[in-house]
């Protein structure tokens, strides 16, 4: 009986993963032919770039900010939330800034 049930759970871990990996790949042909219709760039994003690391789906469902790689930089307390510094990484390899993120300084009116 244990067999049959962890075998079950098996199938179904399974096919979660792949359904997850098949919603990240019809999100990035969404984009893409978005972009391509307005702006004549197809293929704009790529699944992965090299040195830069692989397109960030999380990332961009809570932000919805395009990215690559990891957030970095340091996190802040706001509002109860640890924000990143930057929310990884653009096509060029320059670092995205969060824009839930405080500013550094703040200007006084007097």
């Amino acid at each position: 009986m244990k067999k049959i049930v962890l075998s079950i759970l098996l199938v179904f871990l399974m096919l979660m993963v792949h359904s997850e990996s098949l919603a990240d790949t019809s999100t990035l042909k969404s984009i893409n032919a978005e972009i391509e219709e307005k702006f004549g760039y197809p293929n704009y994003f790529k699944p992965s770039i090299s040195g830069i690391g692989d397109f960030n789906y999380d990332v961009l469902s809570h932000y919805r900010v395009p990215v690559y790689g990891e957030p970095h930089g340091g996190q802040k307390d706001v509002a109860g939330k640890m924000e990143p510094r930057f929310l990884g990484y653009n096509e060029f390899g320059e670092s995205v800034p969060n824009p839930e993120y405080p500013f550094d300084s703040s200007i006084r009116t007097l």
